[in-house]
């Protein structure tokens, strides 16, 4: 079995993937959007790879940090139970001295860097971002007027300045009624049905079952997480009790057997406090819910095929994007109550 318990683990070196917003095949696979598609990867393609670059890194950081903080809490706890049992010795306490000036450094290190904030911080443009292109792809508002790559462009501008993109025309730009900003907009209905079809194709495949097989991998993974979480802090507490039994009622092995149970006390701790941290079983529900009502969705709008009609493939979509934000929402709640600093939504 995975150990699902460290899959998020930090990780040395840290190695991130180059992340990908859309594939770039789509562009010859769907051709009705490949203008659509090579404005988006012009325009929002590089800033979303940085944002989501530096939430990954953000991300790493902020783990090292609480669990670097984790484990030197847990050896002065056990080191603490070794003072005592020999308190005649000076190198325990210098031990737990040692160790107790680290905690503070790790403590202070984390608050001045404020990984976690940065990490949301990156994430939400990122995803701002991911949800701008296909919104754009969609023709949905607030880019379904003449106007709309400028609006694009004006969006990007608004995550750089860490705002939601606005719904307004940028100053300057053409109004409904003037001469179209993009040479496909305004197209006949028939090629408009086209490309309709080929949106909806895609948006069900890059949008809605990534995302649903990423709910499902997330939630699968913190249940288990969760659960492994749950028999390690039972055995480990088990343990910690059974070797304290035995040292009360054998007393050539009371020493090692109390530090023993002192450091099994300890990891059981820690093992409590990690869980804590990422927060598994509300990182769970929230996957849960989140990939069920997509599934409503999906399910509601039937299977989000090519043959529904423009209005209805724009009105599910944007449904489905009221989803994410809403997702996305709880992930922010999750990271300021419990710490957690998850992977981004849409990975």
């Amino acid at each position: 079995m995975t150990i699902a318990l460290f899959r998020d683990w930090p990780r040395f070196p840290l190695r991130l993937k180059e992340p990908v917003l859309i594939p770039a095949e789509r562009a010859n696979q769907y051709p009705m959007l490949k203008a659509d598609l090579i404005t988006v990867d012009m325009v929002i393609g590089p800033a979303f790879r940085e944002y989501d670059l530096a939430a990954g890194r953000a991300q790493n950081s902020f783990r090292v940090q609480q669990v670097a903080l984790i484990c030197v809490s847990a050896l002065t706890t056990a080191f603490g139970a070794v003072q005592a049992a020999f308190g005649h010795d000076l190198w325990p306490g210098i031990v737990v001295a040692v160790l107790g000036v680290l905690a503070a450094a790790i403590a202070g290190l984390g608050q001045e860097r404020a990984a976690q904030r940065d990490y949301l911080d990156q994430r939400t443009r990122a995803e701002r971002l991911r949800a701008a292109a296909f919104a754009y792809l969609g023709e949905l508002s607030p880019y379904d007027n003449q106007d709309r790559k400028a609006r694009l462009i004006a969006a990007v501008a608004d995550v750089a300045e860490g705002r939601e993109p606005t719904v307004s025309s940028p100053e300057g730009a053409p109004q409904a009624g003037g001469r179209p900003a993009d040479p496909g907009y305004g197209q006949a209905d028939a090629s408009k049905g086209e490309r309709a079809k080929q949106f909806a194709a895609l948006y069900a495949e890059d949008r809605i079952q990534d995302q649903l097989g990423f709910y499902h991998d997330r939630r699968t993974a913190a249940e288990r997480a969760r659960d492994q979480a749950i028999h390690a802090k039972w055995a480990l507490s088990t343990l910690a009790a059974i070797a304290g039994s035995v040292g009360a009622a054998v007393a050539d092995w009371r020493a090692g057997l109390a530090i023993a149970a002192a450091f099994l006390a300890a990891a059981a701790t820690a093992v409590a406090t990690y869980q804590s941290l990422y927060g598994y079983p509300r990182l769970a529900k929230i996957y849960h819910d989140a990939e069920r009502s997509l599934s409503a969705v999906n399910a509601a709008g039937a299977g989000f095929n090519a043959d529904l009609p423009p209005e209805e493939i724009r009105a599910v979509a944007d449904r489905v994007e009221s989803i994410f934000r809403q997702e996305n929402g709880q992930w922010g709640q999750l990271m300021q109550h419990s710490g957690e600093a998850g992977p981004h939504s849409g990975a």
